[in-house]
């Protein structure tokens, strides 16, 4: 039996290039959401910050005070296990060192680091490379240094 229809038919041709442009919408919008995904991954500076005042605050626990201050340094002793921690900007992060040597990095991909005190809180002024900037406060009673 021979077949009437040797060649497509035009509503094979309509559908192939339905799915075809169907599969094209679906690939860029795959895409695209992963190319937001990423971005978010890596230009997340507030979750960074929120994450390095938590470790901050373990390092310094409850009971601390200002030993030195600098503008781009302080010394803080633990009162409660007599450790001493600095938190100062080295190379292009802050990090935590102790008196013995080794440190931690909190943030990278830092710019700029400001301590600034006035009367019983010290204030830290971040800026990172993309510009964004935050603020931190640490409060001392007003007899320490």
């Amino acid at each position: 039996m021979k077949n009437k229809y040797p060649a497509f038919l035009l509503i094979e041709a309509i559908i192939s290039l339905f799915i075809t442009c169907l599969s094209l919408v679906v690939i860029t919008m795959i895409v695209n959401c992963v190319k937001s995904v990423n971005q978010n991954i890596t230009n997340n500076s507030v979750n960074d910050y929120h994450l390095a005042v938590i470790q901050r605050d373990i390092y310094l626990g409850d009971n601390f005070e200002l030993m030195e201050f600098s503008q781009d340094k302080l010394k803080i002793s633990n009162i409660t296990n007599s450790g001493t921690i600095f938190l100062e900007k080295y190379k292009n992060m802050i990090r935590v060192r102790g008196i013995m040597g080794g440190h931690m990095p909190l943030l990278t991909d830092i710019d700029n680091l400001i301590y600034e005190r006035s009367n019983n809180e010290t204030v830290k002024e971040t800026i990172y490379s993309n510009g964004k900037k935050f603020e931190g406060y640490l409060f001392f009673s007003p007899t320490q240094k």
